[in-house]
């Protein structure tokens, strides 16, 4: 709700002029909110004020009539794009999503003035199934929700109590393609990788450290040689670089990971330029800096497109996927998972990692059988006994139950 007439001030981080105007929300909380001008010239910026004033006065002209979704949503959009410096394809990608939910809208209900208010959580639930398709990346969620929350602050003019896309879960693609490499798939990516220039076995080693600790790509790239040299890999703060978790932790050195740092210190002992030599970074360049984020990135998709044509998902991140989901594998306990990849909660590592489709389905079964060999049959002649025979069972029966271990008697 606008207070008074906005103020033209001067953005000098921006370097352009901005209206600013005070309002209120649903709560009766004054905030200021700023609308860029797009201009640096103060007369245009007076003119931007004068149409925005008059396309204010029609738009309070039509709060009394019936707000339709598209309408609605049209109009939460120019809010938000007059608020932010939204990008072209940001801005493509909400009209896009604005007019997908329109037209399932319009096939759902039949009708073309579907008010926004009889938008319900079961509705947005069915529009967001509907669009799940293979190899798509559903942003729509995303994208609506956020402009629901902006139509939340003038609910009395349109009607809405709450977000019903809030409670709307991302529906989860089939996962095709794992983000996690194996030992073998690893070990076959490392030997495609070999190159000769400095910068370029840095970058082989730091994703083989990665590997084997389950560092983020910027904790490898901001790693120092004084963390590295005792018993554990130490991640700390930096004047330069902060964890993303914002705790330090320590991660046990292993067998690889002192063969990774042998490798290193003899390739930097090696080089002619004393930057490098006396370089405080483990994983450095040829200048004696910290090796380049990107650096890392390309050049570890560039091996795998070589190397595993096939895995067009993997990236850099896929080495610290692969530490998580192989301790896991081997019985780690979550909590200790979660701390050597430094997550801020287990929550974290559970949703990333507890999946159904990476569990170890062979081990499993051990542990079953070996719990079930300690309890006494269900009947006293078991059926799963050496000596048990099924005259009456026929000839496919016998063959099933033979390929599953079971015993019953010579098949013809």
């Amino acid at each position: 709700m606008l207070q008074n007439e906005p103020d033209i001030w001067y953005d000098k981080k921006r370097k352009k002029f901005v209206l600013i105007i005070h309002e209120k929300d649903h709560a009766g909380k004054t905030f200021r909110r700023r609308i860029s001008t797009f201009s640096n010239n103060k007369a245009q910026a007076k003119l931007f004020k004068t149409e925005w004033l008059v396309k204010q006065a029609e738009g309070n002209r039509k709060i009394s009539q019936p707000f339709t979704v598209a309408n609605a949503l049209n109009d939460a959009f120019d809010s938000k794009r007059d608020n932010q410096n939204l990008r072209p394809s940001s801005c493509r990608e909400i009209e896009r999503s604005i007019r997908y939910f329109v037209e399932f809208i319009r096939k759902e209900t039949g009708d073309n003035a579907f008010q926004i208010g009889g938008v319900t959580f079961e509705l947005c639930d069915s529009f967001l199934r509907s669009i799940l398709r293979p190899n798509q990346r559903i942003t729509h969620r995303a994208n609506l929700s956020t402009l629901w929350n902006k139509l939340i602050n003038f609910r009395t003019k349109y009607g809405i109590m709450e977000n019903p896309f809030k409670f709307t879960d991302k529906p989860k693609l089939p996962q095709t393609d794992p983000e996690q490499l194996t030992e073998r798939e690893f070990r076959e990516w490392y030997e495609q990788a070999r190159t000769d220039t400095f910068q370029m076995q840095m970058c082989r080693l730091a994703s083989a450290f990665s590997f084997y600790t389950g560092l983020r790509q910027a904790e490898i790239c901001f790693l120092r040689v004084t963390h590295t040299t005792g018993e554990n890999v130490l991640v700390r703060k930096y004047h330069d670089h902060i964890p993303k978790s914002k705790q330090n932790r320590d991660v046990p050195h292993t067998i690889k990971t002192r063969e990774i740092l042998h490798h290193v210190f003899r390739l930097k002992s090696q080089h002619t330029s004393a930057l490098v030599r006396e370089s405080e970074c483990l994983f450095c360049t040829e200048k004696g800096g910290n090796l380049i984020l990107e650096t890392l990135s390309k050049y570890f998709t560039g091996c795998r497109r070589q190397s595993l044509p096939k895995r067009t998902k993997v990236t850099f991140h896929a080495l610290r996927r692969s530490f998580g989901q192989n301790l896991l594998n081997e019985g780690f306990l979550m909590a200790e998972v979660s701390y050597l990849l430094g997550h801020s909660s287990i929550a974290v590592t559970e949703k990333h990692y507890a999946s159904t489709r990476n569990l170890p389905l062979d081990r499993i079964r051990e542990k079953m059988n070996r719990l079930e060999l300690q309890t006494p049959s269900l009947e006293r002649s078991s059926a799963l006994t050496p000596e048990a025979e099924h005259p009456e069972l026929s000839e496919a029966d016998t063959r099933v139950l033979n390929s599953l271990g079971i015993r019953t008697g010579a098949v013809a």
